[in-house]
């Protein structure tokens, strides 16, 4: 099965689809009758508590069908919306030259009509169309509302978790090269035990590159296992070649943005090695001392430090326990699983929702600066890449439990018991600061791409 072309699996359910296991739809039906209140992105998965996760996400009715690998077809697709979309603009950059002041309305609806296309093409695409379209949706408070137009960033960012899952049975053959055995869920076959008790369906979370999906290992370990999909190494590269294409046809204000495209191309380039993203979420761990189950894991590249920076990282008595990146448990190039991570609330809901489920929204919002554009870069050299909303959450509810973690860790040495007070009162870290405040934890997802800061570098930011 794994030497099939990938064309002739186009239907979700093709008809003669490799047998299911039954752990998988069993699980499904099980699912059904308590299913999860939230999606998250990446290797983590989805709230079960309504308060902390709200509704579920809306999905598809139908499973899609997989994107062609065909680069003329994908490439006429592009440009066809691409050059319709050009030629719409221009046509009403003229009108507003002829009278000024009198397109506003008819650019807002443009705007619409054109997100609402980009995204079709997005879902339709896959791979790096959903990357590139995550990229816009992420540019909501660097762009000032002077950038991208709000329709875009608004509609597209329906796909930083909720890009359209692909079934199972389309990803088997990969599960069976990367495990190196054709039984690896359910019941096993002479006698071997099975790496998965089972894997529920559909998955919880699909995006650009892979789809996550809950599932139970053999020991009764419950996992987000990610799983690439075996497609892209064939779309890549006519798609980025497409991407060049349109960089050239599109320069605002003069500018060149071929150096956008180039950088996307190295940031899905890298994501596509999850040992890479195991790596780096082991280093971010040691580096954060993050309270997670279980040990520190490994060390990426740069030792304790984390990184080629080489800086402080994961000293036993300087620990926070204010943020938990999930553990890693099982990697391959093409498969990742971690630790499952219940009651994730999206880092992007509303003021009344943090509120309802216990976070003060403005500690919150200094609990993830504090991380991702403090600690992480300027103490250990590590910058997430790949910061957007499917990829960071909140966790409400953890100010004690992790109150008492900290001050176990980091207390007073000669007194346990005062260690856990000093703990409990200072909230959720060692220092009593943001997360203390918050009653939240701020999880880190998607570790594939991390930028590495040089010490000089760093030290010339930080003065």
């Amino acid at each position: 099965r794994a030497s099939r072309p990938v064309e002739k699996m186009a239907s979700p359910r093709p008809a003669t689809s490799p047998k299911r296991p039954a752990a998988v739809d069993s699980a499904a039906a099980e699912e059904a009758a308590t299913p999860a209140t939230g999606v998250a992105n990446s290797t983590a998965c989805a709230a079960e508590s309504p308060a902390a996760a709200g509704p579920p996400a809306p999905r598809p009715a139908a499973l899609p069908k997989q994107a062609s690998t065909d680069g003329a077809t994908r490439a006429f697709a592009a440009m066809s919306l691409f050059s319709a979309a050009k030629a719409a603009y221009e046509k009403l950059d003229k009108l507003e030259v002829e009278n000024p002041g009198s397109t506003a309305e008819a650019r807002a609806a443009l705007h619409t009509k054109f997100a609402t296309k980009a995204l079709d093409l997005a879902r339709n695409q896959g791979g790096v169309y959903v990357k590139a379209a995550q990229f816009i949706a992420s540019l909501q408070g660097g762009s000032g509302g002077g950038g991208v137009p709000a329709a875009y960033i608004f509609t597209l960012a329906a796909l930083t978790d909720r890009a359209a899952p692909h079934d199972l049975p389309l990803l088997a053959p990969l599960i069976e090269e990367e495990l190196q055995t054709k039984s690896w869920v359910g019941e096993a076959e002479g006698g071997a035990t099975p790496v998965f008790a089972r894997v529920e369906t559909p998955a919880v979370a699909a995006a650009s590159l892979s789809q996550v999906h809950r599932a139970q290992m053999a020991d009764g370990t419950m996992v987000a296992l990610k799983l690439q999909f075996p497609w892209l190494a064939k779309q890549l590269p006519a798609d980025f070649q497409v991407f060049r294409m349109m960089s050239s046809m599109l320069q605002p204000g003069g500018f060149d943005v071929g150096w956008m495209v180039a950088d996307l191309e190295a940031h899905v380039t890298a994501e596509l090695d999850f040992l890479a993203e195991a790596a780096n979420a082991d280093a971010a761990r040691a580096a954060l001392g993050a309270r997670c189950t279980g040990g520190n894991g490994g060390i990426g590249k740069g030792g304790s430090g984390g990184g080629d920076s080489g800086g402080r990282g994961g000293s036993g008595g300087d620990r926070r326990a204010d943020v938990l990146i999930p553990r890693v448990l099982l990697r391959t190039r093409r498969l990742l699983a971690t630790e499952w991570v219940q009651g994730l609330l999206r880092v992007d809901a509303g003021h009344d929702e943090l509120r309802r489920a216990g976070a003060d929204p403005r500690a919150a919002a200094a609990l993830v600066a504090d991380v991702l554009m403090g600690e992480l870069p300027f103490r250990h050299g590590l910058v997430h890449g790949d910061p957007h909303s499917g990829n960071v959450y909140l966790r409400a509810g953890h100010r004690a439990e992790a109150g008492v973690n900290a001050g176990v860790n980091a207390g007073v040495k000669a007194d346990v018991k005062a260690g856990v007070n000093a703990g409990v009162n200072a909230g959720v870290n060692t220092r009593g600061e943001t997360g203390g405040k918050a009653g939240v934890q701020l999880v880190l997802l998607d570790h594939g791409f991390y930028h590495r800061l040089t010490p000089p570098l760093r030290l010339s930011l930080c003065r």
